[in-house]
């Protein structure tokens, strides 16, 4: 079972993360832990954040390299 925490591969059947802690327990209500597989949506949100993050400091850098040269160009 691959933990939907961390990504560490577990044993099946595990109850809890060898990794993270992570607990499994509400999975083995739903099916088959074999058949289980997750993607960890909080890391792809968190990995959007940064790159909207990075976007924003990035067009910010260029608006403030654009009004120095314009301001410049005045004098």
């Amino acid at each position: 079972m691959i933990c939907p925490n961390c990504g560490t591969e577990n044993l099946e059947g595990s109850q809890m993360c060898s990794n993270c802690g992570y607990k499994f327990g509400f999975l083995h209500a739903h099916g088959d832990p074999k058949n289980i597989r997750f993607f960890n949506f909080s890391k792809l949100q968190t990995k959007k954040q940064r790159l909207i993050g990075k976007s924003l400091v990035v067009l910010a850098i260029i608006i403030l390299i654009l009004v120095i040269i314009n301001w410049f160009k005045l004098f």
